[in-house]
């Protein structure tokens, strides 16, 4: 699930796809949301710039072509995302970078980002490097938030549709190894990998997966993989 903490099962499970178009237009990466059935809803005081949009665009093209049995998956009417939005800090809790949401039924409502702060690449770019620097996200990437929320989503859907307990089995194989090359962690969960994964990544078990989501997804090294660490979605 991340460089430092990966988890690798017996028989990992090989993806053939092809490539991901590439998206270079604002008005395509809207159109790209809307293709897929997720609508990208933009904020009206704070609209995101071309780079940002974009770049998830982009990425989530290239996660989806790269996991396909995943983007189908995906479809399933509860575990569908249904919109992906940019919303005024004022509708999230002081300090909220980003937030993934499901209805108490497990049905998907969204993922909501802080157009205050993730509008434009420059101020999106300067948020994750001093979240970075201090230890509390696991990248420096612009786009963490973004990926660090759907990996929220990613954990849902596997939960709720192909393995329950997915989230907590596959950190808990990733600790089981990670002690083993590194025999002085003594934890025998997540809680000590502040300074391996990050602060934020300790807060709970579902904080540890999406920030080491977004650490390995956050880069280009998946891209040239076959397999998340191993793991197949």
């Amino acid at each position: 699930i991340a460089p430092t903490v990966s988890a690798t099962p017996a028989t990992p499970i090989a993806q053939a796809a092809p490539a991901a178009p590439k998206i270079t237009t604002r008005a395509d990466a809207f159109q790209y949301f809307t293709d897929i059935g997720i609508p990208f809803k933009d904020g009206k005081k704070y609209q995101i710039d071309d780079q940002m949009i974009i770049g998830y665009a982009n990425w989530h093209a290239e996660f989806s072509t790269k996991y396909p049995e995943f983007a189908e998956m995906a479809k399933n009417a509860k575990s569908a995302l249904p919109i992906i939005e940019h919303v005024a800090p004022s509708k999230l809790r002081a300090g909220v970078l980003g937030q993934f949401e499901y209805y108490t039924n497990g049905k998907t409502a969204g993922i909501k980002l802080n157009a205050g702060v993730l509008a434009k690449y420059a101020d999106a770019q300067k948020k994750s490097s001093e979240l970075k620097s201090i230890g509390h996200h696991s990248t420096d990437n612009p786009y963490h938030t973004f990926i660090h929320e759907y990996g929220h989503y990613v954990s849902h859907a596997m939960s709720e549709n192909s393995q329950r307990g997915f989230e907590h089995d596959i950190i808990d194989q990733a600790i089981k190894e990670f002690k083993a090359s590194n025999p002085n962690y003594t934890y025998n969960t997540y809680i000590g990998l502040r300074d391996d994964l990050s602060k934020y990544g300790t807060k709970s078990e579902s904080e540890c997966f999406a920030e080491a989501f977004a650490e390995y997804f956050g880069t280009d090294a998946w891209k040239d993989t076959n397999a998340v660490n191993g793991y197949s979605t």
